[in-house]
């Protein structure tokens, strides 16, 4: 499983709770906020290198289409 949050910014809320400038639901929502954020980054990635490789083979399998009714002059892959 992926980590969504990073060490030094819980640390940071944890500061700011025990110096009372922050609230306990704040800093809990603040945290599901950034995890949410991470999140949605993490998956658009994913989504990205999918949508690479999936061009990639269509791209493959168009070339070997090619080749092997005789359209192109490269070797097959």
């Amino acid at each position: 499983m992926p980590k969504y949050l990073k060490t030094a910014f819980v640390r940071d809320l944890e500061i700011q709770v025990n110096k009372e400038e922050l609230s306990y639901n704040r800093m809990l929502d603040l945290i599901q906020e950034e995890v949410i954020k991470n999140y949605k980054e993490d998956n658009t990635m994913i989504k990205k290198i999918k949508r690479f490789f999936k061009d990639m083979w269509l791209g493959i399998d168009i070339a070997n289409k090619n080749y092997l009714n005789g359209k192109s002059q490269w070797g097959k892959f």
